[in-house]
């Protein structure tokens, strides 16, 4: 009985202690969840906030070009008016212009000499006028042109006058240089040409000395005394020969 009573006690208590890891888990899993939902939550309020963000953005973006769109027409609005304002000063002006030649038109067929005179004293001024003002223009468009021209001329030409120039000290350098390679060349070829002649004669004096040398202990046949037998084959050996002289294949 007190061991049934004991294993029912420690079965409570083992249950016990599973309700109440299982209730620790449950409450972990309930924070993990809350954070999740709390990091969630974040994130969406952020993902709102960028989306006003670059609503507001657009919107200022919108604003912006509006406004320079409104800047662009009333510039452009102002341009037309002052053109239009212009033509209609134009206009105005040649309506003027009209009316007073049509005034002088009538006078002249009217017959009024002054008028008349007076009208062509002006006409012609006025075209005097013109045409000098447009001469003067044209002058002085000529002689900016020309100057220019000419400006530009004398730098070209100091331009190739300095290439030229460089050409010119480049060449003289290269003739000097290769004056001087030649020289060096030629010293060095008439030293090489000394030393192989005095190789050459040294060589020759050499020999003529061997000659002689040889020429004076050679034996010369019948020239009186007697001749050994190891004479005659040296004499043989250098090319000489063992009959006396005037005798031979002639004499034969």
């Amino acid at each position: 009985m007190v061991v049934r009573t004991r294993r029912q006690d420690e079965e409570s208590a083992a249950r016990a202690d599973i309700l109440r890891k299982k209730q620790e888990a449950a409450e972990v899993l309930a924070r993990k969840a809350e954070s999740l939902a709390r990091v969630r939550r974040l994130a969406s309020a952020q993902a709102q906030t960028r989306k006003e963000g670059a609503a507001a953005a657009r919107d200022a973006a919108a604003a912006l070009q509006q406004r320079v769109h409104e800047t662009s027409v009333q510039k452009l609005a102002g341009k037309l008016d002052a053109k239009r304002a212009a033509i209609a000063a134009e206009r105005a002006r040649l309506a003027a212009e009209e009316k007073r030649v049509a005034f002088l038109q009538q006078q002249q067929a009217a017959g009024a000499d002054i008028a008349e005179e007076t009208v062509f004293r002006e006409l012609r001024s006025g075209a005097e006028r013109a045409a000098l003002q447009r001469q003067q223009a044209a002058l002085e468009e000529t002689t900016v042109t020309v100057r220019t021209q000419a400006r530009a001329r004398a730098m070209e030409l100091q331009h190739a006058a300095r290439k030229q120039r460089a050409k010119r000290d480049m060449l003289r350098a290269y003739d000097g240089k290769v004056e001087s390679l030649k020289s060096e060349n030629r010293a060095v070829l008439a030293e090489r040409q000394q030393r192989q002649q005095r190789i050459v004669t040294s060589r020759r004096a050499h020999e003529d000395e061997l000659r002689a040398a040889h020429a004076a202990s050679s034996y010369v046949p019948f020239a009186g005394g007697g001749t050994s037998m190891e004479q005659k084959l040296r004499t043989l050996a250098c090319g000489g020969s063992l009959e006396p002289p005037g005798v031979g294949c002639a004499a034969l």
